[in-house]
């Protein structure tokens, strides 16, 4: 979750502003050039000077005329540089790195860092200033996607905000939401975030009952309320202060960019709980805010967050082409515009390599995945942020121990040395630390590797697997084939002269004899007739002249004029004209079933029905007979056959049977539409 409150500001859009910043900017720097090489400590200042200086700055802080605040603090940053007051100088850059926050965030970390430097340089003795400075750079830094810096700006600022000297209770709260809301974005541990989210709301409200704006801090200490559910995933509750917020009495007071972050995070809530039409609901209010007049411009940067949310919406809408299309279009503005949402980038990647295994290109969603692994392991990786940010710590404690060794005289060489060797081992623990990392990392990537081959592997043996089983039927096929002409050319002709001769020979016979004589011609033609039908059966003309539904109903039809049970040959949907190849073997299947109905069943019925799916074709062959047993059918020469010809052709089998009340034998195929034509 992304923290978008109090980070939207809105601007002018006159040019004019740009070339007031500009002729600050160098008046400041001819300011300081022309004192360069002076004494930094200033001189007599007058009360009334610094106290008019502070009250412009605190008037430029209320960003809710934007060019009204911007001269202001560019007044107050003249009228400190004219009279070398440092502290006001510090103030200014920290309000005008406020102001620029949510519009340019390279220049938000710019002017934060002038007035650090401002601050250090000069030694200023001021909690409240140290503390906006370390807000202002931890926020900025966290929105530029520079997590381990940005943690190590808001551990100071949560030892600075405990300071009772700050007696500032909208400062407070308004910093209480951002460390909040940092936690909740490094994915901190879930039982600290509940232990520390409770101690930061606790302080939050004690602060709010110091404070006069007691409706503007209620509605803060709602939202941090909200956030923190929301970070320990208790959504129900987060729901419940974020609608608070929202309620008609208190949308007077709550500004653009509130509203916008309550909307995204309800938004994210619903997500999470896989409701993407309500999820759509808040999104579509957020699009609805960026078309009004004035606000286009200042939240054009914001919209990139709001249409990775919407892309996740269509794809759980399963409109995985519309997700796709808003994603890439999404990802290519931020490469263009250099803008960092490393977090909504993430997002992205994930989102598009399941929208690409959903339409069941796995190349692309191979590659989407890949991105999204590599971004994920690079940000998600909290010990190194931990690692980071208490090296960061010591260091800066070790020095500040050397200048109070300096000033006091109390530290020995012997102590010197000691955090001298401290220093270095921690250097060499770090690079020891990175250096397991990487191969970690390498590690990872070759298993990674490994796996993907091993699964290219196995899916190259079950190609082999498939090819050899359709090598082994398509031979079958032309051996029956040959088979059965012979049978008819062959055998059928010469039982055709046989019968003929005999014919013939019959008028030379004695009338004793003529009797058994034409039994003898009956036999012939009962034989010849036999061949016919068995050459039939072995390759069926009809079947490759008709289609697959006239030559099963013309075998039907055929078994049930004999002896064999009665079947009945039903068809349900649109038939549809297949594969030569997929006809033939869906025959040979209802060939085999017939067959072993009429040699094992001793059943008096059985039904033969086709069904046309949109995306399926199924056959089920029912009989009342005898029944049998389910793995001894499986393994019977014929089903084994039956299976190879639906392992082929990508099918499934199912078979129920029970003692005396019959077998039921069920197949399923997927349809490919290049293989299937409607007729």
């Amino acid at each position: 979750m992304t923290n978008l409150f109090c980070r939207l500001r809105k601007k002018s859009s006159s040019s004019c502003r740009y070339i007031l910043l500009l002729l600050t900017i160098i008046f400041a720097f001819c300011t300081t050039s022309s004192r360069a090489g002076g004494d930094d400590n200033f001189e007599n200042i007058s009360e009334n000077d610094t106290t008019a200086i502070l009250s412009l700055i605190h008037k430029g802080e209320d960003l809710s005329v934007p060019a009204t605040a911007f001269q202001d603090l560019s007044n107050a940053l003249n009228k400190s540089y004219k009279i070398r007051y440092n502290k006001g100088i510090a103030f200014a850059f920290a309000g005008l790195g406020n102001w620029y926050f949510g519009n340019d965030i390279n220049k938000a970390i710019y002017y934060g860092n002038l007035a650090q430097n401002v601050y250090e340089k000069y030694n200023l003795n001021d909690v409240k200033l140290k503390a906006k400075i370390h807000l202002l750079l931890g926020t900025s830094l966290q929105e530029k996607g520079v997590r381990d810096s940005a943690g190590y700006y808001f551990f100071y600022l949560a030892d600075d905000i405990k300071n009772p000297d700050i007696n500032d209770p909208v400062f407070e709260i308004n910093a209480y939401v951002k460390l909040t809301a940092f936690l909740i974005n490094i994915n901190y541990n879930t039982s600290h975030l509940q232990r520390i989210g409770k101690e930061y709301i606790d302080q939050a409200r004690s602060a709010m009952y110091r404070t006069k704006d007691t409706a503007e801090a209620n509605l803060k200490l709602c939202f941090l309320e909200g956030m923190y559910y929301h970070g320990i995933k208790q959504y129900d509750s987060a729901r419940y202060y974020y609608l608070q917020i929202l309620d008609k009495k208190n949308l007077k007071n709550i500004n653009t960019a509130r509203i916008i972050a309550i909307y995204f995070n309800l938004s994210y809530i619903y997500l999470q709980e896989k409701n993407p039409d309500k999820a759509m609901v808040y999104v579509q209010k957020i699009i609805d805010i960026s078309k009004q007049p004035g606000n286009q411009q200042y939240l054009s940067y914001y919209m990139s967050i709001t249409n990775i949310m919407h892309a996740r919406v269509l794809f759980l809408q399963k409109k995985y082409d519309q997700s796709l299309a808003l994603i890439n279009n999404t990802l290519d503005k931020l490469k263009k515009n250099n803008d960092v949402l490393n977090n909504e980038i993430i997002v992205g990647y994930e989102t598009a390599a399941e929208c690409y295994e959903a339409l069941g290109k796995f190349n692309d969603a191979l590659v989407y995945k890949d991105k999204y692994t590599k971004l994920h392991d690079s940000l998600m990786q909290k010990d190194k942020l931990d690692m980071i940010s208490q090296l960061e710590m010591r260091y800066s404690i070790s020095e500040k121990d050397k200048e109070i060794a300096k000033q006091q005289l109390t530290k020995t060489e012997t102590e010197s040395r000691i955090r001298k060797k401290n220093f270095w081992i921690g250097v060499i623990l770090l690079i020891t630390g990175c250096l397991a990392i990487i191969f970690l990392l390498w590690q990872r990537n070759n298993l990674h590797k490994q796996k993907l081959q091993q699964e290219k592997i196995n899916s190259f043996n079950k190609q082999i697997e498939i090819e050899k089983l359709n090598a082994a039927i398509s031979g079958e096929e032309r051996e029956r084939t040959r088979i059965a002409r012979d049978l008819h050319d062959g055998i059928g002709g010469m039982l055709a002269v046989s019968k003929m001769n005999f014919e013939i020979s019959k008028q030379n016979i004695e009338d004793q004899h003529k009797e058994d004589f034409q039994d003898g011609i009956k036999l012939l033609e009962q034989a010849a007739s036999e061949l016919r039908k068995t050459a039939h059966n072995m390759m069926p003309q009809i079947l490759l002249e008709e289609g697959l539904v006239d030559a099963v109903k013309y075998f039907c039809d055929g078994v049930a004029k004999s002896n064999a049970p009665d079947i009945s040959f039903q068809i349900f949907g649109t038939p549809k004209k297949f594969t030569p190849e997929f006809e033939l073997a869906i025959y040979r299947i209802v060939q085999e079933l017939i067959h072993n109905v009429i040699k094992h069943a001793k059943a008096k019925n059985a039904i033969v029905q086709f069904n046309f799916h949109e995306t399926s074709f199924t056959v089920t062959v029912e009989d009342d007979g005898i029944g049998m047993s389910t793995e001894e059918g499986i393994k019977g020469m014929g089903m084994r056959s039956i299976q190879d010809r639906i392992t082929t052709n990508h099918g499934t089998i199912s078979i129920e049977s029970k003692k005396n009340e019959g077998t039921s034998v069920y197949l399923e195929f997927e349809s490919q539409p290049e293989t299937i034509q409607l007729i």
